[in-house]
């Protein structure tokens, strides 16, 4: 008689467990997921949303979420979300490189909202030139002026001529020879191309116009040799103070105090020629506009020589008079 009773109400048990019958109404509710269960299955009467709560994002750049809400029979995302069905695809590979305002490339792109994007560049991705600007460009074949090359969607052109594109017989080789004048009293000036050789003006020569035998020791700029004929010499409103050959190399300084230096490098010297190149290393002060390959002469005092074709700066780069070339210095020995 016990056994009876208990088989009944185990079979009692297990119909209260079993799924509805027929004309039976199902009172279970899908559990809300929580934030971090994104895509999670809700059950198909849950508000009337059927299949699966979207993936919404906080950032299509990120892979922080949360699920979707059923409003009203449709699948939302809640504000400051997006559907990751709405975002745009990663970025993709390496990052590519961005442009500076001369269309060299400078700094990788930055991923924003899945696309590759130049931040504070001046040209867009696509239209990078490979490296620094290449050397060559000449304003003009035959010349030795240089041009500078652009960077134009990508490619590096010459707005003037590229010297490897010119004629052989209309280049002429190597640094401008310098110019003496006839009775020497003066420094030389830079030689001409013309026709594909180097021309002096008339009753010039290009003999070696009194080479400086020495240059190591202190010395400080007392002129501005100006871009003509016999190069007669302006006084600078500024003048270096300091000019130091010393072994293989050389300090510039205007305002001479204590170890205090503008700017320093190397710089090489053929006493028999008098060509004088020097090299910017480090500085405090670095002109902008400078040229440091030229030829050293003596000048009409036995202590001054004069710089000529070299440019070591205008102190705070302050222009020099309107319409007035400068093409050199004249310095003194302390």
């Amino acid at each position: 008689m016990r056994r009876a009773v208990l088989l009944a109400f185990a079979v009692a048990l297990a119909a209260c467990g079993s799924e509805p019958g027929d004309g039976e109404t199902r009172t279970d509710v899908a559990t809300d997921t929580g934030p971090g269960d994104v895509g999670a299955d809700v059950s198909p009467d849950a508000d009337g949303c059927t299949g699966t709560a979207p993936e919404c994002l906080f950032s299509c750049n990120g892979d922080v979420g949360t699920p979707g809400v059923c409003v009203d029979g449709a699948w939302q995302c809640p504000d400051d979300t997006t559907n990751i069905d709405d975002c745009p695809p990663l970025c993709a590979g390496d990052a590519p490189e961005c442009c500076d305002a001369d269309g060299a490339a400078s700094a990788a792109a930055e991923c924003v909202q899945g696309l590759w994007v130049c931040i504070d560049a001046t040209t867009s991705v696509d239209s990078c030139c490979p490296g620094g600007p290449p050397l060559g460009c000449l304003q003009e074949c035959g010349g030795d002026v240089l041009a500078e090359p652009v960077c134009d969607d990508g490619t590096w052109t010459c707005p003037g001529e590229w010297a490897d594109e010119c004629d052989p017989d209309e280049q002429c080789g190597g640094f401008p020879p310098p110019c003496c004048p006839p009775d020497g009293s003066s420094g030389p000036v830079a030689a001409e191309c013309a026709s594909g050789a180097w021309i002096c003006p008339d009753g010039w020569s290009f003999d070696v116009c009194n080479p400086v035998a020495d240059l190591i020791g202190t010395w400080r700029e007392i002129g501005w040799i100006l871009c003509e004929p016999g190069g007669p010499v302006l006084e600078p409103d500024e003048p270096i103070e300091e000019i130091v050959f010393s072994g293989s190399s050389y300090t510039v300084t205007w305002t001479p105090f204590e170890t205090y230096i503008d700017y320093a490098g190397a710089y090489t010297f053929d006493e028999a020629t008098g060509r004088l190149t020097m090299d910017v290393e480090w500085g405090n002060y670095i002109p902008s506009v400078l040229d440091h390959d030229g030829f050293v002469t003596l000048g009409s005092d036995a202590d001054q020589v004069r710089l000529n074709g070299l440019w070591l700066g205008a102190y705070n780069d302050s222009p020099v008079e309107p319409g007035v070339d400068v093409c050199g210095h004249l310095i003194e020995r302390y």
